[in-house]
């Protein structure tokens, strides 16, 4: 069971959609815009993707933030269970890094 914890004001302002900032990888990787979405489900914080490998899958994950900066997803028994996110500012610009892989944002 994954417990809710407190989501920390930076992680609440990078709440919206976002794209693979490289966009040729993002048409392999990814089957539509948006790529990635950081969103609050009631009070967890989590993240919600569509692999192109799995097209009729959506991945929802439980994110628990560590810092102003870094967070991790949550859960033992799933591949995801330590892999984190972090906040990275590129040109001015909030993105997020997340297993080698650098999102922008496009929406809310």
């Amino acid at each position: 069971r994954i417990e809710p914890s407190p989501v920390h004001p930076a992680w609440r302002d990078r709440l919206g959609a976002y794209d693979l900032a490289d966009e040729n990888l993002a048409r392999i990787l990814f089957r539509s815009s948006p790529n990635m979405e950081l969103r609050l489900d009631g009070a967890y914080l989590v993240v919600t993707y569509h692999p192109n490998i799995q097209p009729a899958v959506e991945l929802k994950c439980t994110v628990r933030t560590l810092s102003e900066d870094e967070a991790a997803f949550e859960g033992l028994a799933n591949y995801l269970g330590g892999e984190t996110l972090s906040g990275i500012r590129v040109d001015g610009q909030e993105r997020i890094m997340f297993s080698g892989y650098e999102f922008k944002r496009v929406g809310d």
